[in-house]
Protein backbone atom coordinates (compact mmCIF):
# COMPACT_ATOMS: atom_id res chain seq x y z
CA UNK A 1 0.00 0.00 0.00
CA UNK A 2 3.04 2.47 0.86
CA UNK A 3 4.27 1.72 -2.90
CA UNK A 4 0.45 2.96 -4.30
CA UNK A 5 0.48 6.22 -1.78
CA UNK A 6 4.03 7.14 -3.18
CA UNK A 7 3.34 6.23 -6.68
CA UNK A 8 -0.32 8.40 -6.51
CA UNK A 9 1.84 11.56 -4.26
CA UNK A 10 3.88 11.56 -7.70
CA UNK A 11 1.22 11.30 -10.38
CA UNK A 12 -1.11 14.08 -8.35
CA UNK A 13 2.33 16.58 -8.42
CA UNK A 14 3.42 15.79 -11.99
CA UNK A 15 -0.54 16.70 -12.92
CA UNK A 16 -0.66 19.70 -10.44
CA UNK A 17 2.96 21.14 -11.43
CA UNK A 18 2.56 23.97 -14.94
CA UNK A 19 4.54 22.59 -17.59
CA UNK A 20 6.39 25.03 -19.40
CA UNK A 21 5.34 24.24 -22.70
CA UNK A 22 1.62 25.43 -21.49
CA UNK A 23 3.21 28.72 -20.45
CA UNK A 24 1.52 31.40 -22.39
CA UNK A 25 2.60 35.07 -23.16
CA UNK A 26 1.19 38.18 -25.04
CA UNK A 27 2.74 41.50 -26.27
CA UNK A 28 1.81 44.93 -26.77
CA UNK A 29 3.26 47.94 -27.96
CA UNK A 30 3.10 51.78 -27.20
CA UNK A 31 4.26 54.44 -29.43
CA UNK A 32 6.77 57.19 -28.19
CA UNK A 33 5.69 60.34 -29.55
CA UNK A 34 6.89 64.53 -29.57
CA UNK A 35 5.65 67.28 -31.03
CA UNK A 36 8.76 69.41 -31.46
CA UNK A 37 8.50 73.15 -32.18
CA UNK A 38 9.93 76.19 -33.32
CA UNK A 39 11.36 78.47 -30.66
CA UNK A 40 13.39 81.58 -30.80
CA UNK A 41 15.93 83.42 -28.01
CA UNK A 42 16.37 87.15 -27.51
CA UNK A 43 20.50 86.42 -26.63
CA UNK A 44 21.02 89.67 -25.77
CA UNK A 45 20.26 93.49 -26.90
CA UNK A 46 23.55 95.42 -25.90
CA UNK A 47 22.96 98.95 -24.66
CA UNK A 48 23.08 101.88 -26.92
CA UNK A 49 25.42 104.84 -25.70
CA UNK A 50 25.76 108.38 -27.54
CA UNK A 51 28.28 108.92 -24.76
CA UNK A 52 28.60 112.53 -23.64
CA UNK A 53 27.39 115.13 -25.85
CA UNK A 54 27.42 119.31 -24.85
CA UNK A 55 23.83 120.63 -26.21
CA UNK A 56 25.42 122.58 -29.25
CA UNK A 57 26.40 118.97 -30.53
CA UNK A 58 23.02 117.91 -29.57
CA UNK A 59 21.70 120.85 -31.32
CA UNK A 60 23.70 120.15 -34.71
CA UNK A 61 22.58 116.15 -34.84
CA UNK A 62 24.15 113.87 -36.45
CA UNK A 63 25.06 111.71 -33.21
CA UNK A 64 25.19 108.25 -34.19
CA UNK A 65 25.56 105.08 -31.56
CA UNK A 66 24.49 101.28 -32.25
CA UNK A 67 23.46 98.14 -30.14
CA UNK A 68 23.45 94.70 -31.46
CA UNK A 69 20.92 92.25 -30.78
CA UNK A 70 21.52 88.74 -31.29
CA UNK A 71 19.01 86.24 -31.73
CA UNK A 72 18.65 82.34 -31.87
CA UNK A 73 16.02 80.60 -33.88
CA UNK A 74 15.06 76.84 -34.93
CA UNK A 75 16.96 75.80 -37.82
CA UNK A 76 13.97 77.29 -40.89
CA UNK A 77 11.80 79.27 -38.57
CA UNK A 78 11.03 82.66 -40.10
CA UNK A 79 10.95 85.50 -37.83
CA UNK A 80 10.24 89.58 -37.05
CA UNK A 81 12.52 91.39 -35.14
CA UNK A 82 10.38 94.70 -34.30
CA UNK A 83 11.36 97.81 -31.92
CA UNK A 84 8.80 99.68 -29.54
CA UNK A 85 7.83 103.16 -30.08
CA UNK A 86 8.42 105.16 -33.52
CA UNK A 87 11.20 107.53 -34.88
CA UNK A 88 9.42 110.50 -34.61
CA UNK A 89 8.11 109.93 -30.71
CA UNK A 90 11.60 108.45 -29.22
CA UNK A 91 12.63 110.57 -26.64
CA UNK A 92 15.24 109.93 -23.45
CA UNK A 93 14.37 112.01 -21.01
CA UNK A 94 15.64 112.94 -17.39
CA UNK A 95 13.41 112.36 -14.31
CA UNK A 96 12.25 116.26 -14.37
CA UNK A 97 11.82 116.64 -18.04
CA UNK A 98 15.04 117.54 -20.09
CA UNK A 99 14.48 115.39 -22.93
CA UNK A 100 16.62 114.86 -26.48
CA UNK A 101 14.61 112.81 -29.46
CA UNK A 102 16.63 110.08 -31.17
CA UNK A 103 15.84 107.88 -33.87
CA UNK A 104 16.69 103.73 -34.46
CA UNK A 105 17.76 102.14 -38.08
CA UNK A 106 17.78 98.58 -39.46
CA UNK A 107 20.73 97.60 -40.37
CA UNK A 108 21.12 99.40 -43.80
CA UNK A 109 20.89 102.32 -41.82
CA UNK A 110 18.22 104.25 -44.14
CA UNK A 111 15.17 102.20 -43.06
CA UNK A 112 13.35 103.10 -39.67
CA UNK A 113 13.13 100.28 -37.31
CA UNK A 114 9.71 99.73 -34.95
CA UNK A 115 7.30 97.36 -34.67
CA UNK A 116 4.30 95.82 -36.00
CA UNK A 117 4.50 96.32 -40.17
CA UNK A 118 6.59 94.02 -41.83
CA UNK A 119 8.63 97.18 -43.86
CA UNK A 120 9.28 98.67 -40.61
CA UNK A 121 10.87 95.17 -38.60
CA UNK A 122 13.95 93.31 -39.61
CA UNK A 123 12.94 89.85 -40.81
CA UNK A 124 15.28 86.17 -41.04
CA UNK A 125 15.17 82.90 -41.05
CA UNK A 126 16.74 80.79 -38.21
CA UNK A 127 19.71 77.90 -38.47
CA UNK A 128 19.75 77.40 -34.95
CA UNK A 129 23.17 79.61 -34.40
CA UNK A 130 23.01 82.74 -33.01
CA UNK A 131 22.41 85.61 -35.57
CA UNK A 132 23.00 89.17 -34.69
CA UNK A 133 21.68 92.43 -36.30
CA UNK A 134 23.03 96.16 -35.54
CA UNK A 135 20.81 98.29 -34.23
CA UNK A 136 21.71 102.14 -35.99
CA UNK A 137 20.82 105.22 -33.32
CA UNK A 138 20.83 108.85 -34.31
CA UNK A 139 20.38 111.86 -32.60
CA UNK A 140 19.14 114.41 -35.86
CA UNK A 141 19.53 118.10 -35.12
CA UNK A 142 16.84 119.76 -32.70
CA UNK A 143 16.68 121.99 -29.87
CA UNK A 144 17.16 119.48 -26.87
CA UNK A 145 14.29 120.27 -24.30
CA UNK A 146 16.30 121.21 -20.95
CA UNK A 147 13.88 121.19 -17.95
CA UNK A 148 14.65 123.88 -15.16
CA UNK A 149 15.33 121.56 -12.53
CA UNK A 150 17.89 119.97 -14.54
CA UNK A 151 21.03 121.52 -13.42
CA UNK A 152 23.61 121.48 -16.70
CA UNK A 153 27.03 121.67 -15.85
CA UNK A 154 30.30 120.97 -17.50
CA UNK A 155 30.88 118.22 -14.76
CA UNK A 156 28.30 115.78 -14.30
CA UNK A 157 25.71 117.02 -17.06
CA UNK A 158 22.30 115.40 -16.90
CA UNK A 159 21.45 112.01 -17.40
CA UNK A 160 18.87 110.96 -20.19
CA UNK A 161 17.75 107.46 -21.09
CA UNK A 162 14.66 105.42 -22.82
CA UNK A 163 14.00 101.75 -23.07
CA UNK A 164 13.61 100.16 -26.30
CA UNK A 165 11.49 96.40 -25.77
CA UNK A 166 12.76 94.22 -28.78
CA UNK A 167 10.29 91.76 -29.65
CA UNK A 168 10.53 88.71 -31.33
CA UNK A 169 8.07 86.93 -33.59
CA UNK A 170 7.84 83.75 -34.67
Amino acid sequence: MKKLLTASAMTAALFGAPLASHAATETETFDVLLTLLASCTIDQATDMDFGDETEADVNAGGITSTSTISVTCSNGTAYDIGLSGTNGSRNMTSPAGSSVAYELYQPDNTTAWESGAPAVEVSDIGDSTQQDFTVNGLIPAQTATIDAADNIDGDTGVDLSDTVTVTVTF
